[in-house]
């Protein structure tokens, strides 16, 4: 699958399948160990999901997180999947350059479509800037 040969374990399609059910799981964060794609976290959805989401994302490691991002309209609430790429200054080169080889593919193949979010640290994605760019933004 991903240029890596990367393989995703079955945990991944399952809880994902129920995130896309929009039901139970508002986020999952995706973790690669041993040459496998592993759901390293996942949260119901809550008054806090976003500050929970946030908080799943290591200070010193790379992830890819998918969140069912819902945005207040007039006619309601109107949901956009958003992807992240988390990749830390602080996290070890190989690691991120091993995350950066295989996020196209894990995202097309795997997520599907969503609005790609790119970050560093937790400035880059604080809510209200995350609000306007899936705001802006159709998913590709």
């Amino acid at each position: 699958m991903p240029t890596t040969g990367l393989t995703i374990h079955d945990d991944c399609n399952k809880v994902f399948k129920q995130f896309k059910s929009g039901t139970d799981i508002k986020y999952i964060t995706f973790k690669i160990e041993d040459e496998q794609m592993l759901v390293d976290q996942s949260g119901a959805p809550g008054a806090d999901y976003y500050e929970r989401f946030l908080a799943s994302f290591p200070a010193n490691e790379p992830r890819y997180g998918v969140l069912d991002f819902g945005i207040e309209k007039p006619e309601g609430t109107a949901h956009k999947t958003l992807f992240y790429a988390w990749s830390p200054d602080e996290s070890d080169v190989k690691l991120k350059m091993l995350y950066a080889l295989n996020l196209r593919a894990f995202r097309k193949l795997f997520i599907g479509p969503s609005i790609p979010v790119q970050c560093a640290d937790l400035a880059d994605i604080n809510f209200d800037e995350v609000l306007e760019r899936a705001t802006v933004f159709e998913e590709d």
